[in-house]
């Protein structure tokens, strides 16, 4: 009886031992994988990014090239990598490659970021609006192409050459009229400034704050 259990505990440590190997084997050679991004994440004013590999597993190498260029030399893999995008303002597209220690090659991972190095400008318009009625301003950013498409605006609303009032950042389309929230217009009767201060998701300032004029009957 006794040598009975002793041969079944063998065996039971015979297959604790053998399993993981087996699992292991089974399991094969582990293929890097992930994704790859990049800071700033939409838009840069600066051609020096910022490649993110920290969303990659299994990765010993890795390689880089721009959209139309031919791959760079493998590089020790590192979470965050500098590079500088080519050629003129424009949507860049950025691949990877990683290879992982036993050999494994990763797939074709990609990252998009927009390119935009100028500076937008604001237009400002004129209104006329009665007390107690509500209205919106009217605005536009300029943003030359190729623009990143978006940027956040300030307006300040200025009455005998002192700050009225500000309607807090807000962010729009570039290149097309839009307006401020509507509101009932309690405003004294008289004349009042509004400018428009903007900075495109890119994070280029205006170059020039457009004025607009509303007066109050």
């Amino acid at each position: 009886m006794t040598r009975r259990i002793t041969i079944i505990m063998l065996a039971i440590v015979a297959v604790v031992l053998v399993a993981p190997a087996v699992a292991s084997a089974a399991a094969g050679p582990r293929v890097p994988a992930g994704t790859l991004s990049t800071k700033p994440v939409t838009a840069t004013r600066r051609a020096v990014i910022t490649l993110d590999s920290s969303a990659v597993t299994g990765a010993a190498q890795m390689q880089f090239r721009d959209e139309a260029g031919a791959w760079g030399e493998w590089l020790p893999f590192a979470a965050q990598y500098p590079w500088t995008l080519p050629g003129t303002d424009g949507l860049k597209t950025v691949h990877a490659q990683y290879l992982g220690g036993d050999g494994m090659l990763s797939a074709d991972l990609t990252a998009q970021v927009f390119l935009d190095r100028k500076r937008p400008k604001t237009i400002g318009y004129a209104h006329e609006a009665r007390r107690k009625t509500r209205i919106a301003l009217t605005y536009k950013v300029v943003d030359p192409k190729p623009s990143c498409g978006r940027a956040r605006v300030t307006i300040r609303v200025y009455r005998y050459g002192k700050l009225f009032t500000t309607f807090k950042r807000v962010e729009v389309p570039t290149n097309r009229k839009q307006t401020t929230r509507t509101f009932k217009c309690s405003w004294s009767k008289g004349w009042y400034t509004y400018k428009i201060l903007a900075t495109d998701i890119a994070g280029n300032r205006y170059k020039t704050a457009g004025v607009g004029v509303l007066f109050v009957k």
